[in-house]
């Protein structure tokens, strides 16, 4: 595999980790995997089964697309936000995309 898509499953991994506002320990015993499996994985050292990338996406509340899918930088924190954005009108929406431009234009 290419050391660039290994930077992204080990960068993905520890996105989602931190997004999950939990300790890598914890997040692996709901996993059903032992710490140091994360820590190999996020430190680049290993790369995770299919039945382990699974468990970790099913134990984040993430889709396998969703962790593909480098467009989403921050997937579980885009989740939060739709039950609410589903419950706006399409003007509250409209300023809603307004406000996140203006403060993207200024980083």
């Amino acid at each position: 595999m290419e050391k660039e898509q290994r930077e992204f499953i080990k960068k993905r991994f520890r996105t989602i980790i931190d997004a999950q506002n939990m300790s890598d320990s914890k997040l692996s015993i709901k996993m059903g995997q032992s710490s140091q499996y994360l820590n190999q994985i996020t430190n680049g050292r290993k790369l995770p089964s299919l039945d382990g990338l699974y468990a970790f996406c099913e134990t984040c509340n993430i889709t396998l697309k969703e962790f593909f899918d480098d467009s989403q930088e921050y997937p579980l924190q885009y989740k939060k936000l739709l039950p609410y954005l589903n419950k706006l009108t399409p003007e509250e929406l409209q300023d809603i995309v307004s406000i996140i431009k203006r403060i993207a234009n200024n980083k």
